[in-house]
């Protein structure tokens, strides 16, 4: 069997990601920067092979249930097959058409293979060809030192992993050691890998917070809309509370005005024509008030003057005197125009005699 292609899709730090690998090609080598995605890539296809565990710290990006693994295989045959698989329990694996397959449908292309045979044939790595080395140096003694010794000469090289040995013990002992400067930087790093798990943001979590962010968006929105409905219900009901003392007025002249509907209708200018009536109502009545206050002043002189009684007893004579007083007044007012007159008489006369002929005797 040859692996052609590999997709994974919300699986560590990938969204989505295609790997096609040549078939002519003898050897496949991926290389690539430290945290480019080679251990992922690897780790991925074991868990096609062998299911995605349930706690995968490869979810902790996007979540586990976006996780989907695909590869297309061809084996031996020339047959290529192309299998799906998702993260959950039960049947995971998934042919081209969607339909669910039992874990059998791999074991003509793994056989007996396990899950840590594959890891010990096809997932070695830099880490665990390193504890292998060191198992082998140190399994029975010296034994594995002098198969190194044997298998090239490599006396030399025996003495520089005895000289990197004595260095790394100053660095770090087998048992942890508060004083070594690899145990303090190991602290350190559990501390802040500690740290930064705790702190970390899952994709199912970043999305159960915007949605809940979105939900509470959409109530506050709502609140303020009833809000709003409210202020203007209020604001009605303070206008009401405001006119109501007038409509209940109003309703009162309804009903009085009602009460005269028997009356016959007046003409159109009876409003204009009242309001002058009215007006003069309104002057006549001040005139009166004038004219009450005039005779009390009037009277109260009267009754205060202390007139004796042959005065009194001749007042009529008094009075037809005033009249003569008047006349006489009058006539000395009217004196320069009788004399006037009495000239112009005069000029005529004159005239006349002039044109008679006549002498002024």
């Amino acid at each position: 069997m040859r692996l052609t292609e590999l997709t994974i899709e919300n699986y560590g730090c990938y969204d989505r990601r295609t790997l096609a690998l040549p078939e002519e090609a003898g050897l496949t080598l991926l290389y690539g920067p430290n945290e480019a995605g080679k251990s992922t890539c690897l780790e991925a296809i074991s868990d096609f092979f062998f299911t995605i565990p349930k706690t995968t710290p490869r979810g902790n990006l996007f979540g586990y249930d976006g996780m989907r693994l695909a590869a297309a295989m061809r084996t031996a045959d020339g047959k290529l097959t192309t299998l799906r698989r998702r993260k959950g329990n039960g049947k995971t694996l998934i042919d081209a058409d969607g339909n669910a397959l039992d874990e059998t449908a791999l074991a003509p292309i793994l056989g007996a293979i396990t899950r840590e045979r594959f890891a010990t044939l096809f997932g070695l790595d830099h880490e665990s060809l390193r504890v292998g080395g060191d198992r082998l140096l140190q399994a029975e003694g010296d034994i594995g030192r002098l198969i190194v010794e044997a298998g090239g000469g490599l006396r030399t090289l025996v003495q520089r992993l005895d000289t990197i040995d004595a260095e790394a013990n100053t660095l770090f002992a087998k048992t942890r050691a508060g004083s070594r400067a690899f145990y303090q930087g190991l602290s350190a790093f559990e501390t802040a890998d500690k740290f930064v798990r705790a702190n970390q943001l899952s994709r199912d979590t970043f999305e159960q917070t915007r949605k809940a962010a979105e939900k509470s968006a959409k109530a506050a929105e709502s609140l303020r809309q009833e809000r709003r409905e409210i202020a203007t219900v209020l604001a009605g009901l303070e206008r009401t509370v405001r006119v109501a003392p007038h409509l209940r007025e109003r309703e009162q002249l309804i009903e009085e005005l009602a009460s005269y509907d028997a009356a016959s209708a007046y003409v159109d200018t009876f409003s204009a024509r009242s309001r002058i009536v009215l007006g003069k109502a309104k002057d006549a009545a001040e005139a009166l008030e004038t004219a009450v206050q005039r005779r009390d002043k009037l009277t109260a002189r009267i009754t205060g003057l202390d007139v004796s009684q042959p005065l009194a007893a001749a007042e009529k004579d008094v009075r037809t005197l005033s009249e003569q007083a008047l006349h006489v007044a009058k006539a000395r007012e009217n004196r320069p125009n009788r004399h006037r007159e009495i000239d112009e008489g005069e000029a005529q006369l004159a005239n006349l005699r002039r044109m008679l002929g006549v002498g002024h005797d």
